[in-house]
């Protein structure tokens, strides 16, 4: 680990060959901490900031531009950015090895130890590194202002890929992450093929009987009224074909040359069709979430399954060879699926991915991680439809299953450091100087499929 004080060279540092010597020049790149050699501060080695430049200038000690985002623009290979006393806009991404330094005063670039301010409004990050190996930053306020978008995460620092990356006289401070999002509530669903009309049976006239009527439902699926049977010929049974039902609501068509009226099964009419089980709820989600593309994305509930249609009701017999039967009515649409509630947001001081990190003499300051959002209520299955007119009629047509509901999303995040593949050294003196907030609660869900709890730790792994 090194010391604060001397970054890269500390055995020089504690030899006094850092110290700035009278009619120096410029020290070496990649040697000293500006708080130790004033010579490391030169135009050969870096871009200056200040609040008091300007981006259309060149850079230099003399000229220095206004933010970050341009001097990553003119760094031309070179390893430092210094970073005078001010407010500065973040949500920069730097890659290779660039170090920033703050703790500079504007008038004369003399080592203060006052700390630049970088702040950013999420989703984006004050400074991201990727790639950076050895990289230091030193003498630096890193803030991420609270998220604003439903499940968002506040995030003071990110570092991706980076070896040998130090964070010294930091201080990282993260507000609060947004709560997830409620999931939405599903429907009821509807035919969606403009020749079911309204899902009723057809009827019969005579010797003309009613045909099949097929529907097609938004919330998938297809139910279809059974057509009637031709003079003295049976009908035809409803779909889709429901195994557990009462009796007589099986969607059974009729029987040709029989009573349309009797009570004794089967007779002459079409029977109602079985309605739909109603869909399984979601299952309980089981973790807080997890890196995407090297991002933290909350668990989010996960989407129940939509209820199937009902069965179609059975076309009517033809009572005789003068009077064929009606066709039954289609069966109801499923409902649609409750959605998942979004992830609660986190509130990260530090996000270091597959990077091995020192952080040094420095404070982490995190506030609440969001609540997970509830899950939605999943869409009540539709009526099934009346079956057509006539001697021997057609069957109603089964109620459609009701939607499963959404399970709730995970409560987020209040951790210090989250850390995947390499745990961040950090001293005695930063690691009392992380102070978490409280954890998002768990989204609830409307059939007791809830989400998890968030955690608020200083330091904690990821997968």
């Amino acid at each position: 680990m090194v010391a604060a004080g001397c970054l890269s060279s500390p055995s020089r540092c504690e030899s006094g060959e850092c110290s700035p010597k009278d009619g120096g020049t410029d020290a070496p790149a990649g040697t000293c901490d500006p708080a130790r050699d004033a010579r490391c501060i030169g135009d050969q080695n870096g871009v200056f900031v200040s609040q008091l430049g300007n981006d259309n200038n060149d850079g230099t000690k003399t000229k220095p531009v206004r933010s970050l985002a341009k001097a990553l623009e003119k760094i031309a290979g070179r390893p430092y950015i210094f970073v005078c006393e001010g407010n500065y806009d973040g949500g920069v991404r730097i890659e290779g090895t660039v170090s920033v330094f703050g703790g500079l005063a504007c008038s004369d670039w003399r080592y203060t130890g006052k700390a630049a301010k970088i702040s950013s409004a999420p989703p984006a990050i004050p400074i991201t590194f990727v790639n950076a190996n050895g990289a230091t930053v030193a003498d630096l306020e890193l803030e991420a202002t609270e998220a604003v978008a439903p499940g968002g995460s506040s995030i003071a620092a990110r570092i991706v890929n980076s070896p040998g990356v130090s964070l010294v006289r930091v201080r990282l401070v993260a507000h609060d992450g947004k709560a997830g999002a409620t999931g939405e509530s599903g429907v009821t669903g509807t035919y969606v093929n403009p020749e079911a009309g309204d899902g009723s049976g057809k009827k019969a006239s005579g010797v003309t009987s009613g045909g099949q009527t097929v529907c097609t439902c938004s919330s998938g699926g297809t139910t279809s009224g059974g057509s009637g049977g031709a003079p003295s010929g049976d009908g035809q049974d409803g779909f889709p074909k429901i195994p557990v039902n009462p009796p007589g609501q099986d969607g059974l068509r009729g029987i040709a040359n029989s009573s349309c009226t009797s009570p004794v099964e089967p007779n002459g009419s079409g029977n109602v069709g079985a309605s739909a089980a109603n869909a399984s709820p979601a299952n309980a989600v089981t973790s807080i979430g997890e890196l995407v593309n090297d991002m933290w994305s909350p668990r989010a509930g996960a989407d129940g399954a939509a209820g199937g249609p009902g069965q179609g009701g059975g076309g009517g017999g033809g009572r005789d060879a003068s009077n064929a039967g009606a066709g039954g009515g289609c069966g109801g649409c499923g409902g649609t699926a409750g959605k998942g509630g979004q992830g609660g947001g986190a509130s990260v001081g530090l996000l270091a991915v597959n990077s091995s990190v020192n952080v040094l003499e420095s404070a982490i300051v995190t506030a609440n991680g969001g609540d997970g959002g509830k899950g939605g209520v999943g869409g009540t299955g539709g009526a099934g439809r009346r079956g057509g007119s006539g001697d021997c009629p057609g069957g109603d047509g089964g109620k459609g299953g009701d939607g499963g509901a959404g399970s709730g999303g995970a409560g987020g995040l209040s951790v210090g450091i989250l850390w995947q593949a390499r745990r961040p050294e950090v001293d005695a003196t930063t690691m009392s100087a992380i102070k978490v907030g409280a954890f998002g609660a768990k989204g609830l869900g409307p059939a007791g499929n809830n989400g998890i709890d968030g955690q608020a730790e200083r330091v904690l792994q990821t997968l």
